[in-house]
This record gives structure tokens, sequence and C-alpha cells, in this order.
């Protein structure tokens, strides 16, 4: 389908920012893309000290936890399109864990556009 206009909300501009903001973009039924960006300077170093704990770690986990797992099943029926830089220092890590949420609440295939 081509559009003239692409709708983009803004849902986050710094870690820590309102989590209801997805949900609020998302009721409004008019967004194709959410934007999302949890990196700065001060939260790399704290992401590479997760990851140097824990090699799991390193990315945002409140955007996996608290943003995905409660929102992805309207994210997924509206078609909408995810932009973030919420891979912190461990990417790879992060595409996991968001595969692990698609599986564990089965709405969509796991190789849904999910990159590292």
């Amino acid at each position: 389908m081509n559009k003239e206009t692409i709708n983009i909300g803004g849902a986050s501009g710094y870690w820590g920012d309102a989590a209801f903001a997805t949900k609020q973009l998302l009721d409004t039924k008019n967004v194709d893309h959410l934007v999302y960006d949890y990196l700065a300077e001060s939260r790399i170093s704290i992401l590479a000290r997760a990851r140097e704990a824990n090699e799991d770690r390193g990315y945002a986990l409140d955007f996996v936890g608290a943003i995905l797992r409660s929102n992805l099943a309207q994210i997924a029926s509206q078609n909408v399109k995810i932009l973030t830089k919420a891979g912190g220092v461990n990417p790879i890590a992060r595409g996991k864990a968001i595969k692990g949420v698609i599986r564990y609440l089965d709405v969509i295939p796991t190789e849904f556009g999910v990159r590292a």
C-alpha cells in the first residue's frame, strides 16, 4: 500500500520516559511507526557495565519488558513499525529477548522484522 503520509509517533525520548505513551499512540489508530530513543552517553556506560556483569544484558530492558510485552499484540494487529536504539551495547541479546517475548505472546512469527 502506497501512502502519501506516514504517521510517526515519538513514544520515548530518553531512558525513564513514560511507558504509557506507546498505548496512547496506538489507541489513536493513526500511527504507522513508533520511535524510541533510549541511548545517551550516560546510558551507554550503564549498559556496558550491565553487559560485563551478565552477557545477556546491555540493552534497554524496559523497552522489551514494559513496552513490547504490554503492547505487542496491538502493535502487530495494527501493523505498526518500531524504530529504536534500544539495543544499547548488546543488540544481539536485545533481539533474542524480543524473539522470546514474541514466542511467549504468540502474536506474530518470530522472523517478523527483528534485527539485531
